[in-house]
């Protein structure tokens, strides 16, 4: 039995039970981005890295037919004259 003196100590329990764990903000997520599943954002994420990975093959064969047609114009109008002497 408690003492009379000592007040009663309020029931946590019941508090801890009904409480609901809050969500941690993270400076990473946006708002759209949690409304999604895991397996949405990775594919999201997987469909950004690949269509980046085209557009930059895409610009490297660009450029690469660039340096092709400078190669065959200073082979033709630059080295003949080399060669010549």
């Amino acid at each position: 039995m408690r003492p009379a003196s000592l007040p009663a100590l309020p029931d946590i329990r019941s508090r801890r039970e009904n409480a609901k764990p809050k969500a941690l903000a993270s400076p990473f997520r946006s708002q759209s981005m949690s409304r999604l599943s895991i397996r949405s954002s990775l594919i999201a994420v997987f469909g950004a890295i690949a269509a980046l990975i085209a557009v930059l093959a895409w610009a490297a064969i660009s450029s690469l037919s660039n340096v092709a047609g400078n190669l065959d114009t200073i082979s033709e109008n630059s080295l003949p004259s080399v060669q010549a002497s």
